[in-house]
């Protein structure tokens, strides 16, 4: 957006990015002692840590693609940082250790992954050649000049009980 919506959001940042980045840190803190198994779970999240505080310091300067990119890496790494404070499991249970459920007991079979593999590489190019094609058609940024005077629900066209979708 930009004018006024955009400065809004922006005074909005200012006011909660730090305390949200705070409450955040702590969570990731709390679900590291008490669930993660392994010493290596630390890595994603101090390259977690590290992004989100850069998201904070870029959204400040009013970098809007350096918050893009270091938000970007951040929830990368706090999804990998779940996977390996997990790991091996992917579930833990809360009853017994031995009820949980691994990494390999919750995979495909080998003849599913081998499909899905093949799937995966005819669709994923076309969905990212989709979305390179309407990121570089489409404009990044949407202006009040170009909204519809009034948009949203034809409301002279809508009668009561009616479908607003069907033509008449």
């Amino acid at each position: 957006t930009t004018g006024e919506v955009q400065n809004r959001a922006k005074n909005l940042l200012g006011k909660f990015a730090i305390a949200d980045t705070a409450l955040v840190a702590i969570a990731a803190l709390w679900g590291q002692f008490l669930y993660a198994s392994q010493a290596m779970a630390w890595i994603p999240l101090i390259i977690a840590a590290l992004a989100f505080i850069a998201t904070v310091m870029m959204a400040l300067r009013g970098s809007e693609w350096g918050t893009l990119l270091a938000h970007s890496v951040g929830i990368a790494g706090a999804v990998a940082w779940i996977f390996t404070a997990m790991a091996p499991n992917a579930m833990k249970s809360s009853i017994k250790p031995e009820f949980s459920l691994t990494i390999w007991d919750a995979s495909s079979s080998q003849s599913t992954l081998a499909i899905m593999l093949v799937i995966a590489l005819v669709v994923v190019p076309i969905v990212l050649g989709y979305t390179y094609w309407s990121y570089t058609r489409m404009p990044l940024k949407v202006t009040l000049e170009e909204l519809d005077e009034n948009p949203g629900l034809p409301w002279d066209k809508i009668r009561q009980g009616a479908s607003f979708l069907a033509e008449s």
